[in-house]
């Protein structure tokens, strides 16, 4: 942990040059508690500034991987306690790159600049999104059932796929043509 300058020429200012580490350790304990957790100026401390700032990552990725999921019919894994936004985001990208066709061979694990992650978060969850479709759009025999709130917080059911499914009831059964009559009599 870096001492702001305050600290380092209050420590100083108080021990000398040839301070020993138990002197150093005695005047550390020595001095008030708000000159340890605020900087000058009565500014917080960094690491809470930090700690705040990693959860508002947090929660913003948490929330693109919940629309992203929810459109998948599933929702996003919740964040470990104590797990940073970047291994949060790779953590739910990596559960819907198998959906993504395209990017299979991509190494979420290595990437370790946000800019990029957030590219490829971008388009594994857009070519996720139409496999998922895809798939149910042209999937034989089978109706898939989706459920989704409007804004007014309806619930409003959509099925998607082979309509045969539900119309094969109402369809009267198929006719073959075995012969044609070129006698000219009707029977």
């Amino acid at each position: 942990m870096p001492l702001s300058e305050d600290l380092k020429a209050k420590l100083l200012a108080v021990l000398g040059e040839g301070a020993t580490p138990d002197d150093i350790l005695l005047a550390l304990n020595e001095l008030p508690t708000d000159d340890l957790s605020k900087v000058k100026d009565n500014k917080p401390d960094m690491r809470t500034a930090a700690a705040d700032e990693d959860q508002n990552l947090m929660t913003e990725a948490q929330v693109k991987a919940d629309s992203a999921y929810r459109a998948l019919g599933k929702t996003a894994p919740s964040p470990f306690s104590g797990e940073k936004a970047m291994d949060y985001r790779k953590r739910v990208l990596i559960g819907a790159q198998r959906l993504a066709k395209d990017f299979s061979g991509v190494n979420i694990r290595s990437v370790s600049d946000s800019a990029t992650l957030s590219v490829l978060e971008d388009q594994i969850y857009k070519a996720a999104r139409e496999g998922t479709e895809w798939a149910m759009e042209n999937t034989p025999g089978y109706l898939h059932k989706t459920v989704r709130m409007d804004e007014a917080g309806r619930r409003i059911t959509e099925y998607q796929g082979d309509p045969n499914v539900w119309l094969s009831a109402f369809k009267t059964p198929g006719r073959i043509l075995s012969r044609i009559n070129t006698q000219g009599s009707i029977r």
